[in-house]
């Protein structure tokens, strides 16, 4: 079973532990339109970890996205030069759609 965190404060992460080290090569965010268009995430790093203490920036930072795609539409994001596997995968979201969320 995968288990994963979603931590309110800022800065926001979205937190994985996998079962064992697994090599992440592409991840897919969607976000609901609406009202909650507020709490999209607007610039983060995807970081991997072993012991959840100690984060590596996989790639570049991305962003900043201030409109995403209408609902259900997916991004893709291409980590295809990562090689190392980690037990522990999040994105670490350091700016949402508007700073006061």
């Amino acid at each position: 079973m995968i288990a994963a965190h979603l931590y309110s404060s800022n800065p926001r992460r979205i937190q994985i532990k996998y079962p064992e080290r697994v090599t992440i090569q592409r991840y897919r965010l969607s976000c609901r339109s609406g009202i909650y268009d507020i709490y999209y995430p607007r610039l983060w790093n995807l970081q991997g970890s072993n012991d959840d203490e100690n984060w590596i920036n996989i790639g570049p930072q991305q962003g900043p996205y201030d409109y995403w795609p209408e609902n259900s539409e997916v991004q893709e994001f291409d980590v295809t030069f990562n090689d190392n596997p980690y037990m522990y995968y999040r994105l670490y979201i350091t700016d949402a759609r508007y700073n006061n969320v």
